[in-house]
């Protein structure tokens, strides 16, 4: 922090700035039935956020975003990891030139090709409740190279990294974070009409490693993968994947659906204790995923999602809307209904039969 307070000091007065701001609020209404009764409860957030980009020169940038977080929520329902009050999410210092980047600080790496279940996406937590919240990045280094303008491999080092979602162990939720030095690198690489990444993660104060691989591209549909594989020297090993397809008729209507297994999802008597990971987005092993969109020419954005654990057959299906009612001012809207009976994944015992997702954006 020393070192960013002097450069930030002694910055050229000339030098190029940019900001840029939002409020952003999110509101859970969940409709419990008791017998005849309905029951409501009321969970929400408010955040304040603040992005500023400094560029120094042509090969020098400092970014950084900053986000004020106020809280109103049952304990855990958010799935936040994020205290309340002032979150730095990032604060980075970016040196580039033709072929290469070199990026020191808290950044925010996106390593996923898929849409919706993302096994790949090791640095930012999977949801499907919270519609367009920042997160916090990792504090390391990373070094980019690029052999053209498609394909290039990135280094990771990052000192402190909760590697609790690489751990080879099926079945269990770590609750408590496990803080450990990793590696890793990202190798993209252009094929055809498909563009394809290797990456491979080295836990380097324990012995566990990560390899995985996707790709996407077009194939009359659009098409995705993505394969990862976690293994230790104990023979310890997890395997996950997703795949998915869509599709647009004049740009106008959008298809899509997404398979998801995920070797270290647990049966109905795990879920109990797998909730208590805040971690994991899903709880079972096999997942189906179908989405409906239409864009109306006055840029309304509308549809349904339905989302089915089809090992214990319980579900999620969800009409909503996003609209910019006005310039820099965004509305969205869902009802949730949980499909779910028993001790399902999706039971209403849990969420309610109901569940209304309210969201709003205000961009400055």
């Amino acid at each position: 922090m020393i070192i960013f307070l002097i450069f930030f000091i002694t910055t050229n007065l000339f030098s190029e700035w940019n900001w840029d701001g939002r409020y952003y609020h999110q509101s859970f209404l969940n409709f419990f039935q008791n017998n005849k009764e309905f029951e409501v409860k009321y969970s929400g957030l408010n955040v304040f956020d603040l992005k500023i980009d400094n560029r120094v020169n042509d090969n020098l940038r400092v970014k950084s975003e900053i986000e004020y977080y106020i809280i109103n929520s049952q304990k855990g329902f958010l799935f936040l990891d994020k205290p309340e009050g002032i979150n730095i999410n990032t604060l980075n210092i970016a040196f580039s030139q033709e072929k290469f980047k070199i990026t020191i600080g808290r950044f925010l790496p996106n390593w996923s090709k898929s849409k919706f279940f993302k096994p790949l996406d090791i640095f930012i937590p999977q949801t499907y409740f919270l519609n367009l919240l920042s997160f916090k990045g990792i504090d390391g280094f990373s070094f980019k190279y690029y052999f053209s303008a498609l394909s290039s491999i990135e280094v990771l080092t990052v000192p402190f990294f909760d590697v609790r979602n690489i751990v080879p162990v099926k079945n269990i939720s770590l609750t408590n974070e496990i803080q450990h030095t990793v590696s890793a690198f990202n190798l993209e690489f252009n094929f055809s009409s498909f563009e394809n990444n290797l990456v491979f993660l080295k836990d380097i104060s324990s012995d566990n490693n990560l390899i995985g691989f996707e790709f996407k591209g077009d194939l009359i549909l659009g098409v995705w993968s993505e394969l990862f594989y976690s293994f230790n020297g104990k023979k310890n090993k997890i395997f996950k994947t997703s795949f998915g397809s869509d599709y647009s008729i004049k740009q106008k209507y959008f298809f899509m659906t997404e398979f998801f297994y995920d070797e270290s999802g647990g049966e109905k008597e795990d879920y109990e204790f797998l909730r208590l990971n805040l971690k994991r987005m899903t709880l079972g092993k096999y997942y189906a995923m179908v989405n409906f969109n239409i864009l109306s020419e006055n840029d309304l954005n509308y549809g349904i999602t339905y989302l089915e654990n089809l090992k214990d057959r319980s579900f999620i299906i969800f009409p909503y809307l996003r609209s910019e009612v006005i310039q820099n001012f965004i509305l969205g809207l869902s009802l949730y209904y949980f499909g779910g009976l028993g001790e399902t994944e999706f039971s209403y015992k849990n969420f309610g039969k109901f569940l209304l997702n309210c969201y709003l954006t205000i961009l400055f």
